[in-house]
């Protein structure tokens, strides 16, 4: 075998998996396919040791310095996994392939995104949030205006009621609403308006928020006010590495499910890490699957 490990995904939960096992002495491969989800985070307040928060473009740099400290190898590009005798075989779109005994999924997950031009603007300066478990606390008694279109949308919305009673859903006109779960928002003060989203802007003035423009049914374009706008439009699970393997369980969203050590059970040697796994997105849950999958991974190598 080329590796002990190939660890695709080079997020929270891959970096971390990476540390681990490159701390163990294991011959480890770190795959990227570009920049991390967590790149995106202009601060976090809710990560364990940061006590004025932190970026995901700072946190990220603080792993990947401290892989390269431990002369981690590292490829970039799209690369998928296959069952080869002893193991697996990981092969690049370009051709290039190793074989590894065992793999750690760390693909991640993309959002849905909104289709405004100034997409990366609004996110660099936290204007667009997409995590409410990380971040609703920093919008206690704020207003909040959550684009929808499905049940994840809703719980989105349902979830940040706990935190501010001023709360508006803009929903799509062709979308049908789920009156089970709009009722349930309903009763905890959420307020839904049915609109084509058309621009979102952060108007000249220090502290005056969002200006959220849209079209209603009959055409007119109204705008909204908010102090910050929840993207909760979908979610993909990125599959490509590990679609064509047989074996592997899918739960609802398409994310994978996994054993007590972030196994695969139906495929030895293959374990999941972070945002493609069912359970918790977040990254002290990536950086604590990482720690439990690598030291599993690190015991099988070990067994004669």
């Amino acid at each position: 075998m080329d590796y002990e490990v190939a660890v695709i995904g080079a997020g929270p939960g891959g970096l971390v998996s990476s540390l681990y096992l490159r701390r163990f002495l294991r011959r480890t491969i770190l795959l990227s396919a570009g920049p991390p989800r967590a790149s995106w985070i202009p601060k976090t307040h809710n990560l364990f040791g940061f006590r004025d928060g932190v970026s995901g473009v700072q946190l990220l740099k603080q792993l990947q310095g401290q892989l390269d400290d431990l002369g981690i190898e590292r490829a970039v590009g799209q690369y998928r996994v296959s069952k080869s005798r002893g193991g697996f075989r990981v092969q690049g779109e370009s051709g290039e392939s190793f074989t590894a005994k065992k793999v750690i999924l760390a693909t991640g997950m993309t959002d849905v995104q909104p289709l405004v031009g100034n997409l990366d603007l609004l996110r660099r300066r936290g204007l667009l949030r997409y995590c409410p478990v990380c971040d609703a606390f920093e919008y206690r008694d704020k207003r909040i205006v959550v684009l929808a279109q499905d049940d994840h949308g809703l719980k989105t919305a349902r979830f940040l009621s706990r935190f501010t009673d001023s709360i508006q859903v803009l929903w799509p006109p062709s979308q049908p609403l789920p009156m089970r779960l709009v009722k349930t928002c309903m009763r905890e003060k959420v307020k839904f308006t049915r609109g084509i989203l058309k621009s979102v802007v952060e108007p000249k003035g220090k502290g005056t928020g969002l200006a959220i423009t849209y079209v209603d049914a009959d055409q007119t374009q109204r705008e909204m006010k908010a102090d910050a706008c929840y993207v909760a439009l979908g979610i993909t699970v990125n599959d490509f590495a590990f679609r064509s393997l047989k074996g592997i369980e899918r739960g609802e969203g398409g994310y994978l499910i996994t054993g007590s050590h972030q196994e695969i059970k139906k495929i030895p040697g293959l374990f999941a890490v972070g945002d493609c796994v069912e359970g918790l997105a977040q990254i002290a849950t990536a950086a604590g699957q990482a720690a439990v999958a690598a030291t599993r991974i690190h015991n099988e190598l070990r067994a004669p």
